[in-house]
């Protein structure tokens, strides 16, 4: 993303935000005029208080579900593992074989030095190696 784009992200952002601020205000001030004649002026900036506590209550519980991940259904499937998390269970459940196969892989490495300098070479600079013609 280019920093023009991104400028102009935020600017629409600050812009959204500007704009709800507004309207809660303007919902705040009608709310303290509709009930002000009945409650008096104490009574209806309690109102507006109570209304905007239960809105902020009303938009962190939707933010809260939104952040926390869904929970398994009973009697659903589990999700599938990943291959990271296969090879660890993998490796606990044998380490016999996860240390045979570290063994195997040091020698294969040790009898091909290309596939350490290039795998060195990638971490260094953060790139893969470069694309054949």
């Amino acid at each position: 993303m280019n920093l023009k784009r991104l400028l102009g992200l935020a600017a629409a952002l600050a812009a959204i935000a500007v704009a709800a601020g507004v309207c809660v205000i303007a919902m705040a001030a009608t709310l303290f005029a509709l009930v002000k004649p009945g409650l008096g002026e104490a009574g209806a900036a309690a109102v507006v208080a109570l209304v905007c506590a239960a809105l902020a209550v009303l938009i962190a519980v939707i933010a809260l579900r939104k952040a926390s991940p869904p929970r398994p259904r009973p009697g659903a499937a589990p999700e599938p593992a990943s291959p990271t998390e296969r090879i660890v269970a993998l490796a606990r459940q044998h380490p016999v074989l996860a240390a045979g196969a570290g063994v195997v892989a040091l020698v294969i490495l040790a009898r091909n030095p290309a596939i350490v300098s290039a795998a060195v070479t990638a971490l260094a600079t953060g790139r893969g190696p470069k694309p054949r013609r």
